[in-house]
């Protein structure tokens, strides 16, 4: 996964992105991101730790 170094870059003058994180593949520098909210993101972090995304 890569970080932006600002989630921000991708905001308009509409837009509060406080507490979001954005991430995409690291492979595709270019291609689209995903845009998570702190629940959203621990929630990831959670099941990938807990092994919910491990091949079989």
């Amino acid at each position: 996964m890569n970080f932006p170094e600002s989630a921000h870059e991708y905001a308009d003058d509409e837009t509060d992105l406080q507490n979001v994180v954005a991430i995409r593949d690291s492979k595709d520098l270019e291609g689209p991101v995903l845009f998570l909210v702190e629940h959203e993101w621990r929630a990831l972090i959670h099941r990938i730790k807990s092994g919910c995304y491990d091949p079989d």
